[in-house]
């Protein structure tokens, strides 16, 4: 009896540790440094023609303004986690100014109709949720919906370009083309953003763990019991047992299972959703309710 309780002990930490090795790592394959964050069209449903008039005025808005807006498409499957891969692109390409915390990160994904928005704080007073998600709703979804996504794109980019210019008292028609009161060309490199949400992750990952370890522990305290006190214990289980002293087989079945769900907002065509990220940030999450989903979240 002790070299069969040892022995399933034994099977349940391997089961154990194999879960931990298995548990979900957030987010998709993206170019970990694109030669332009402007528009990075992995999906290949971005013109030629687009993409250029994109990149010219994000370049300009960026030499202004520190602001900068991203395209980014991707043909994945549902497991795709769309808010973590904009939290992780926004962060690895540090999209918009550091210190004015002003990027936006517009994620689509072709392949389940769904999009995301990421945006900093540092203009949450003038691309707020309400307006973000009215944004997508107006500008993204109508095309979004007819599987137009160049056009849908370029509607929704050129919209926030507009919003920015007023609010920062800008043209990107009058920049030079070569003056940049920010980092030139809108380079990564010299702008990094905090990722205080990694903090949050990392919560979530050790309580995870916590509760595995919980249940181990449970269960082995449970067979240990069961294993001393088996005799006591049969008529519980409603098994039948041979042998003495020095051993037993028995025969019992039972199942158990737990699992949870959680569910995120969702908007028109994906559960989208704005972030922010920035140096000292914290973040939050919206969506609203339409045919494909969509939302937007702060960082």
């Amino acid at each position: 009896m002790k070299y069969g309780f040892l022995r399933r002990a034994a099977v349940l930490t391997v089961s154990l540790l194999l879960l931990l090795a298995a548990l979900p790592v957030f987010g998709a394959s993206y170019p970990s440094e694109p030669s332009t964050v402007y528009v990075v069209d992995e999906a290949n449903v971005i013109g030629s023609g687009t993409e250029v008039v994109l990149t010219a005025e994000g370049d300009a808005l960026f030499a202004l303004t520190g602001a900068q807006i991203s395209v980014l498409t991707i043909d994945d499957g549902d497991a795709v986690d769309l808010e973590e891969l904009a939290y992780e692109a926004f962060n690895d390409w540090g999209i918009g100014s550091a210190e004015r915390n002003n990027g936006v990160l517009l994620v689509m994904n072709t392949k389940t109709e769904d999009y995301w928005v990421t945006a900093g704080y540092g203009i949450d007073d003038i691309l707020n949720s309400y307006y973000l998600q009215t944004a997508l709703d107006k500008y993204l979804e109508p095309y979004f919906a007819k599987k137009e996504y160049d056009a849908g794109a370029k509607a929704f980019y050129e919209a926030l370009v507009e919003k920015l210019e007023k609010h920062y008292d800008v043209s990107i028609a009058s920049w030079d083309g070569k003056t940049y009161l920010f980092d030139a060309g809108g380079s990564s490199t010299s702008r990094t953003h905090s990722d205080t949400s990694d903090l949050a992750d990392f919560g979530r990952f050790l309580l995870i763990l916590f509760l595995i370890i919980l249940a181990y522990l449970f269960v082995v305290f449970l067979l240990a019991v069961i294993s001393s006190r088996f005799g006591r214990w049969s008529h519980f289980f409603g098994g039948t047992y041979y042998g003495s002293s020095s051993g037993y087989s028995s025969s019992h079945h039972g199942s158990g299972s737990s699992s949870y769900h959680s569910s995120g907002s969702s908007s028109y065509h994906s559960s989208g959703s704005h972030s922010y990220h920035s140096s000292g940030g914290s973040h939050h999450s919206f969506g609203g309710g339409g045919s494909h989903g969509g939302g937007a979240g702060r960082h």
